[in-house]
């Protein structure tokens, strides 16, 4: 039998079980199926944008008669849209990443088995990269499916006075195939990566690598890029805060403290979570042990909503517009806060898209960890371990770093307002304060989902290879 006609065999087996560790191609499916559906809407945003500057240049125009004022108009939208697709970027590709990498040790003993049986090394890496082509596949036909389905809800907006519709929003064929492309690519890199640092023998999987140590380095380039921002905030001439360059090169700074929050992010968590290894309890030792074991694991587990809030935190409290002097009017006035509110409502639906993200991201990696621990956790709970004390300690793992990066980056993301000089907009904290609830909430969640699968595998019967 072909190798690639044994694995279309298997992964339709296991996806078909839904059982033990065939849940984690369950879960690899759904990751794939939403990261597919938040990138093909947010790609349709774009492409909105793009075809509609023209028409959001003369809605501004007939509405307020303001055409020299505001030139230029829908260009800015469309620019404010490929920088919410950037922001977007890191957690939709982190999340495909994740569902491709799903739990190697979770498949330890069917991959084992397979050696044992006379396929080569060659030949399982082989299967288990068109695997994740499969469920690349599946995941993008239903992420497809809820594109499509979710258009006319988008007609419930507009953006600069231009009603949204489904045709505006749908993407051409070869964005489909394009998106397509983009997500098997990344199935394919991910997994034959992953499998690039596990040994697979027919006694079973070894990790042939252990997470490097985060360097101190990152917290320069992090102060770097946050007095970038705020001598922008503190310096730019507010008699031009409506021009269409310094908004866009204002988002652009932004992007740039983004990804240096990124890069920085693992070690605030390092040096946020090593003083609670004082703490006694044993849960609460056992999750920040796992926590500062593998950092950057940790990080993946909350990036999407910690760096998505503070980029919300710096954008809402920082939008609101001053008008000079020459184009003092109540057309300008009104302009403005139509501008000032569509950048708000775009923020707001880059942090929903973002908490979703991150709320399936911890399923995938937290359902993952749970099969990678399995010999742990069994070991620990024949020593006389309660299996509270694991679930707890699933909880301390995602939780606690969560609550002090949050904390942090939306100190960070009022930094900005604050370096204006009495420029924070208040109004906009509540639409904030709803949103990290939301996603604190529903990451909360994605752990609890996990406690079944961790008694499950705790208490399942199995032995090693022999």
């Amino acid at each position: 039998m072909k190798t690639l006609s044994l694995a279309s065999m298997l992964a339709k087996a296991r996806l078909q079980t839904r059982t033990g560790n065939a849940l984690l191609d369950v879960f690899a499916v759904v990751a794939f199926a939403v990261s597919s559906w938040l990138t093909l809407t947010t790609l349709g945003g774009v492409w909105m944008f793009y075809n509609n500057q023209a028409a959001i240049d003369e809605a501004f125009a007939t509405r307020y008669g303001l055409e020299d004022f505001m030139a230029g108009s829908g260009g800015m939208y469309f620019g404010l849209s490929v920088i919410a697709l950037a922001l977007l970027t890191i957690p939709l590709l982190s999340l495909g990443a994740a569902a491709a990498r799903l739990g190697a040790n979770g498949r330890e003993r069917r991959l084992a088995s397979l050696r044992l049986v006379g396929m080569s090394a060659r030949q399982v890496v082989g299967m288990s990269v068109f695997e994740s082509m499969i469920h690349a596949a599946l995941g993008f036909l239903a992420g497809l499916a809820i594109y499509v389905a979710s258009l006319p809800a988008w007609t419930a907006l507009s953006f600069g006075t231009v009603q949204i519709t489904v045709s505006s929003m749908t993407l051409p064929w070869w964005a489909l195939l394009g998106t397509f492309a983009l997500i098997v690519a990344i199935a394919v890199v991910s997994t034959a990566v992953g499998l690039a640092n596990v040994s697979i023998s027919p006694l079973g999987v070894a990790h042939r690598v252990t997470p490097a140590a985060v360097r101190a380095w990152r917290m320069v380039v992090f102060v770097v890029a946050l007095v970038a921002v705020l001598y922008f905030s503190q310096s730019r001439d507010r008699a031009r805060d409506v021009e269409v360059t310094q908004l866009i090169t204002f988002a652009a700074i932004i992007m740039m403290l983004f990804g240096a929050v990124a890069l920085v992010g693992p070690l605030f968590i390092q040096l946020t979570m090593r003083p609670l290894l004082a703490v006694g309890k044993p849960a609460w030792l056992l999750g920040m042990r796992r926590v500062l074991g593998n950092s950057r694991a940790a990080w993946r587990n909350i990036n999407s909503v910690a760096l998505m809030g503070m980029v919300a935190t710096i954008t809402l409290t920082l939008v609101s517009f001053n008008v000079a002097s020459s184009v003092k009017n109540t057309s300008a006035d009104l302009m403005l806060s139509q501008i000032a509110s569509d950048i708000s409502k775009g923020v707001v639906i880059a942090f929903a898209f973002a908490v979703v993200l991150g709320a399936v991201s911890t399923l995938v990696h937290q359902a993952s960890d749970v099969f990678d621990r399995a010999d742990e956790a069994r070991a620990l709970v024949q020593l006389g371990t309660p299996l509270g004390v694991l679930i707890r300690a699933r909880f301390v793992q995602v939780m606690a770093p969560m609550a002090a990066l949050m904390s942090i980056l939306l100190v960070v993301g009022f930094l900005p307002a604050l370096a204006q000089g009495g420029g924070v907009n208040l109004g906009n904290l509540k639409t904030l304060g709803f949103m990290v609830i939301i996603g604190v909430v529903l990451t909360f969640v994605s752990v609890l989902v996990t406690v079944p699968i961790q008694r499950q595998v705790v208490y399942a019967r199995v032995r090693k290879n022999d």
